[in-house]
């Protein structure tokens, strides 16, 4: 019997190899970046709206 050998993700290889994981490394950087955005509004607002209704 022949002995599988290990060659890795072959999907990210290929990607590395055309220059795609860049892309790839980008959308999921605006992705997060977007996320930390939006709770980072959300969590001011809620503050806005805990202060407005200690008063």
């Amino acid at each position: 019997m022949e002995e599988v050998k290990n060659q890795g993700p072959k999907m990210a290889d290929m990607l590395y190899q055309n220059g795609k994981i860049y892309v790839v490394v980008g959308v999921l950087v605006i992705i997060l970046v977007g996320i930390l955005g939006y709770l980072f509004f959300l969590d001011r607002k809620i503050g806005k709206i805990e202060k407005q209704k200690n008063k």
